[in-house]
């Protein structure tokens, strides 16, 4: 059984519809599709394990919590919104960074960067001011991020 044959049905037995463009959302999207494209990290260094979703998307660890994403160059407007699933305790953010040359506002180049960090417990100097930072973190072995893509295949007419 192929890997999409195997997806399509893990997704049909949790109750997940199966992905689909949409063809209408109001009068800004025609030929726009919304998509999730599922990244799984294994390893104490955040490597990419295995990830299937949207045709075209490719996802690869660059550095510590930095991970390169890489889509079609022919779609004109991408918007993505990432989200994880972490199997410990761990409170990762995730953002989206580098999205070099959005569709028709500054050129066509398919490549965003995701981000994983973690909030950090600074050395406290005295017991009345303790601090948190925010460092680049690979995720935990069973980590699962979901990239949900916002994709417009036609040129955006600016407001």
């Amino acid at each position: 059984m192929s890997n999409d044959k195997v997806n399509k049905e893990i997704n049909r037995k949790a109750g997940q519809p199966e992905q689909f463009p949409v063809n209408r959302m109001g009068l800004g999207a025609p030929n726009s599709f919304f998509g999730t494209h599922r990244v799984f990290f294994e390893g104490t260094t955040g490597l990419v394990g295995s990830s299937y979703g949207l045709p075209g998307v490719t996802v690869g660890r660059l550095r510590t919590g930095i991970y390169g994403i890489r889509f079609p160059t022919d779609w004109r407007s991408v918007s993505i919104l990432p989200g994880l699933q972490v199997p410990t305790g761990f409170d990762y953010d995730a953002k989206i960074a580098g999205m070099s040359g959005v569709g028709i506002l500054v050129g066509q180049s398919g490549g965003a960067e995701l981000h994983i960090s973690r909030a950090i417990n600074a050395p406290v100097i005295t017991t009345t001011n303790p601090s948190t930072y925010v460092q680049a973190h690979d995720p935990v072995t069973g980590t699962m991020a979901e990239l949900h893509f916002f994709v417009t295949k036609t040129p955006i007419t600016p407001f």
